[in-house]
């Protein structure tokens, strides 16, 4: 998933969501996504900044979509997506993170949590 990655930690429960996320910074990152993946483990996930919208065209698993503002609150959440769907932010999302399915509620994550991006030590 690239060589950065980031803890994600939810402010309000204090519980880490994701210890391993890549940042889609490029074009090429952005359009594959987790496309082409087998799987996506615990603890791992994908953000994708200027992101709306996201779809699991080609893919074999289930994802959890969390919508972000600019402030890294969430917006809206797609629980266990399943592969060939498409899910939509609401109006004021900024970004995407894509984490195992199942990841959100074992996590507690809620509408208008504050998610705190941390850069891994490389």
């Amino acid at each position: 998933m690239g060589e950065c990655t980031y803890r994600v930690k939810n402010l309000r429960t204090d519980k880490m969501l994701a210890h391993s996320v890549g940042w889609a910074a490029t074009h090429f990152s952005r359009m594959k996504g987790l496309i082409g993946q087998a799987s996506i483990a615990a603890g791992e996930g994908l953000y994708i900044p200027h992101c709306g919208s996201v779809h699991t065209f080609f893919m074999k698993f289930s994802i959890d979509v969390v919508f972000l503002d600019r402030e890294n609150r969430v917006k809206k959440i797609v629980e266990c997506l399943a592969p060939s769907r498409i899910a939509f932010g609401s109006i004021g999302t900024f970004g995407t993170l894509e984490l195992a399915s199942k990841n959100v509620r074992k996590t507690s994550c809620g509408i208008g949590d504050q998610l705190y991006f941390q850069k891994n030590d490389v």
